[in-house]
């Protein structure tokens, strides 16, 4: 197998890289690789996009199996959850439904900044940085690994949904109703925003709104800039959008 060559790493933003490191092997999993790297290597390496087949991540079936999900599966089972909501709505729920919406706007935008963009302080945090958001950096075309395993959103959505309970006994199932169409619209743009084709009309409308434009630009120009996807005001609000 044909490891990875200069070329693939973009030498260009960090001369000398080649004789700092072995190449990682992209035909076998990347995990059991990935400490390989130094973390400044590592930065180097996932800022350098490439259009690959799928990576394969772990030795596991199982881990693997976990990393791929479809893109349609969060309106097909949040949309189901919303359906079973709907006749539980109580007294003021389109302003519950709005601030459902308004709180995944900040969780959107906060999870993205702050966590999936934190710097890596040890080489164990590279194996997970890379899992949840490295990866996608590396190979944003990857299909099957730009929405969240069920299984995973399910666990992060359960808590949320208990405090909501909690906190607003008459009114928590309209703000579920709304977290999850906000989460869903976040999910159906991030995918559309990769994998739409050229001549469709759903292309147009992503070209048109700048939400394909401003993401292609944290993609390949400033990673610090453009932490939202959904149509969502924060990197206005916070100054983190591009001019």
């Amino acid at each position: 197998m044909e490891p990875e060559t200069p070329l693939n790493l973009n030498l260009k933003r960090w001369p000398g890289m080649e004789y700092k490191q072995q190449w990682l092997d992209t035909e076998k999993p990347i995990i059991p690789q990935i400490q390989r790297l130094g973390l400044k290597d590592y930065k180097t390496w996932i800022g350098s996009s490439r259009t690959y087949p799928a990576f394969r991540l772990f030795d596991s079936d199982f881990l693997e199996a976990m990393t791929h999900s479809e893109w349609w599966w969060p309106a097909g089972v949040y949309g189901c959850f919303s359906l079973l909501l709907l006749p539980q709505l109580g007294p003021y729920w389109p302003a519950y439904i709005a601030l459902g919406w308004v709180i995944w706007w900040f969780l959107e935008y906060s999870i993205h900044r702050w966590l999936f963009h934190m710097q890596p302080r040890s080489q164990r945090m590279l194996s997970l940085h890379f899992v949840f958001h490295g990866l996608h950096h590396k190979s944003p075309t990857d299909r099957t690994r730009l929405v969240i395993n069920p299984f995973l959103s399910l666990l992060v959505a359960a808590p949320l949904v208990f405090c909501a309970y909690n906190l607003f006994p008459t009114g928590w199932q309209a703000m579920t109703i709304g977290g999850m169409v906000s989460y869903v619209s976040y999910e159906s743009c991030h995918f559309w925003i990769h994998h739409s084709r050229q001549d469709s009309r759903i292309r147009e409308l992503l070209d048109l709104s700048g939400l394909r434009g401003r993401h292609f630009s944290h993609h390949f120009q400033d990673s610090k800039k453009n932490f939202t996807i959904s149509p969502n005001p924060l990197d206005i609000i916070f100054r983190t959008a591009s001019q």
